[in-house]
């Protein structure tokens, strides 16, 4: 797992110690703004990037994408659900949850 925004290392920092706490994965500052165009989430006009979310599995392919307005924030327990449904290897119905019966096999 890896965090990311146009903000500064110097203001995650701040956000850490004055609010967010501890961190238990990496944050990086793209404030050179080459990820979050990479991405398609640059908001170029206010430099800043949308709320983007990407599942990116070992092989390097982006296998889930969300991306929200700069007011809304993200689900954690969306993002876990869709791990889990990933991992589990099969065919997962909507709204499927973890310990739930899958649909079958997928392919």
């Amino acid at each position: 797992m890896l965090g990311a925004s146009t903000d500064s290392v110097y203001s995650h920092l701040a956000w850490v110690q004055n609010g967010l706490g501890a961190i238990p994965f990496p944050l990086v500052g793209d404030t050179g703004h080459q990820l979050s165009s990479a991405f398609g989430v640059l908001k170029e006009d206010a430099g800043v990037a949308y709320r983007g979310t990407f599942i990116i599995d070992p092989a390097g392919t982006i296998v889930a994408a969300h991306v929200n307005d700069l007011n809304v924030g993200r689900s954690v327990e969306e993002v876990v659900r869709l791990l889990a449904a990933f991992r589990s290897g099969d065919l997962t119905g909507c709204d499927w949850n973890p310990g739930e019966q899958t649909l079958g096999k997928a392919g």
